[in-house]
């Protein structure tokens, strides 16, 4: 219980037909290494939620990797 006290909660606003590519890339890259847990998607606005760790975690590297995969996220925002 104490650990999800320390993680942040990151929306990310994509375009919706680039939304299932973005969370395929996510999982990939930032799930494997537990730096991120995807907990909601709605793909008709294009938001994707994540909880991430914010020892391991950066929003510039997590907007290179999508930036890389050629999805640019037009937000992201700390909740």
């Amino acid at each position: 219980m104490g650990e999800d006290l320390k993680k942040k909660r990151l929306v990310i606003r994509v375009n919706p037909p680039d939304c299932a590519k973005c969370i395929r890339v996510i999982e990939k890259k930032l799930t494997k290494v537990e730096e991120a847990k995807l907990i909601g998607v709605d793909p008709l606005s294009g938001k994707i939620i994540l909880y991430v760790n914010p020892d391991k975690f950066s929003i510039e590297k997590l907007r290179k990797i999508l930036v890389k995969s050629g999805k640019t996220p037009y937000m992201i925002e700390e909740r």
